[in-house]
């Protein structure tokens, strides 16, 4: 079975006015992407256009350093009470147009995905790291958005500082930083 990806998961209608929608990118640049839907699309349509991102520890010269990684790689956010007015202005360009052509493009974020990354994220729209210990095998999280929710977690990368969640059957895993300070046996 092959596993789909956030960016291409479609979802059901939501009884809100606001609906979030995943654009995937057709050549992985989405801050000139989000340049160009903002620049490109009347205020009235699109309310705004982001990328989610995710805290994360790397190492490099010797030391570990806090960055800020995508979620959803190639993905942008778009916020729309109108898709179809959305989708008609998307489509003047020449290249969306091609990539919509291919399947590619547009997808509705499912409510309950969205209601998890609006928590997470929060208004900045960036999931801060996580930190936590390990005791007996079992995961604790002690500070950080994941914090209550280690039932959520289905990978750790020790090495890296990653947590793998599966939220939705089906889908690849996402990931968020989650900084491992003790383990005991």
């Amino acid at each position: 079975m092959k596993t789909r990806s956030y960016c291409e998961l479609v979802t059901y209608r939501k009884n809100v006015r606001i609906i979030w929608y995943i654009l995937q990118c057709p050549d992985e640049n989405t801050a000139g992407w989000i340049r160009f839907c903002k620049e490109n699309i009347s205020g009235d349509v699109l309310k705004d256009a982001f990328v989610l991102s995710y805290e994360r520890m790397k190492r490099y010269q010797g030391d570990w350093h806090l960055e800020w990684d995508n979620v959803f790689s190639g993905c942008i956010f778009l916020e729309t009470e109108d898709m179809e007015a959305l989708l008609k202005e998307l489509l003047q360009n020449k290249a969306l147009f091609r990539h919509f052509q291919k399947g590619k493009g547009l997808q509705e974020v499912s409510g309950k995905a969205e209601s998890f990354l609006q928590e997470f994220s929060g208004k900045s729209h960036q999931i801060p790291m996580s930190r936590g210990v390990i005791r007996k095998g079992t995961t604790i999280v002690t500070e950080g958005p994941l914090r209550g929710r280690e039932q959520w977690i289905t990978r750790i990368d020790r090495h890296k500082r990653l947590a793998f969640l599966n939220l939705i059957p089906g889908t690849a895993p996402m990931k968020a930083g989650l900084e491992i300070t003790e383990k005991t046996l």
